[in-house]
């Protein structure tokens, strides 16, 4: 899926690649995020260097040409992202972004590279202004991820399926999944479920905390 992902990339610029041309892509990750974390070398970063090596592998995808990457350490901070994209890409230096994903790296990145008319893919971007392409002036803008308030009707429809009524949250104290609770919370009360209880834990709760916030939450959920 990677590599297809990375042809409709490429492909977002009105031309059909060239035959035995290199197209270098700057590869901007939060690379020494904690483990476990998505966005991080392990996870979304480590899918698109696996995407590039089987492209360049496969003797049908892009024929002759050859995409090579270097990467970029981000870590959802502005001003040192901004800085550092624009000193490396402004001299031509790239055919193409893959990354920051943070909503607050991407704006700026996004009308950067519709001026400098480059691919920009952003695998995180799941604030609502990123449906707004056109308004804001990003066409060559795209992003593997939607508006995290469409995943409320995915969970109502699993509320549903189990006759649940009430609905207890235990999520990680992070803001993206801050987010995707909201948006099941719109879409639960629109379908007249309760929210019975929400609850949040770190990556340093101990086992014994966890027990307790799933015994907590349990009492009022379902």
């Amino acid at each position: 899926m990677t590599g297809f992902e990375l042809l409709l990339l490429i492909s977002l610029r009105a031309y059909t690649p060239v035959c035995c041309v290199d197209y270098n892509v700057l590869l901007s990750y939060p690379m020494t995020n904690p483990p476990g974390m998505l966005n991080g070398k392990e996870g979304i970063a480590a899918a698109y260097m696996i995407g590039f090596d089987d492209i360049n592998a496969d003797p049908d995808i892009l024929s002759g040409t050859y995409l090579t990457y270097e990467i970029l350490e981000t870590n959802c901070r502005i001003a040192p992202t901004l800085a550092n994209i624009v000193d490396l890409v402004y001299p031509g230096n790239y055919t193409a972004l893959i990354g920051p994903t943070c909503n607050e790296e991407a704006e700026p990145i996004a009308s950067l590279s519709a001026h400098w008319d480059l691919p920009y893919m952003c695998a995180g971007c799941t604030d609502e202004m990123y449906s707004w392409k056109n308004y804001f002036g990003w066409p060559t803008m795209i992003r593997t991820l939607g508006e995290f308030k469409s995943v409320g009707d995915i969970a109502v429809e699993v509320f549903e399926s189990f006759g649940w009524t009430r609905i207890g949250y235990i999520m990680e104290s992070n803001v993206l999944f801050l987010a995707a609770v909201e948006g099941i919370n719109i879409t639960a009360e629109e379908h007249n479920f309760t929210v019975g209880r929400f609850e949040s834990y770190t990556r340093q709760s101990s086992d014994e905390e966890m027990l307790q916030l799933m015994k907590t939450v349990s009492s009022y959920a379902r």
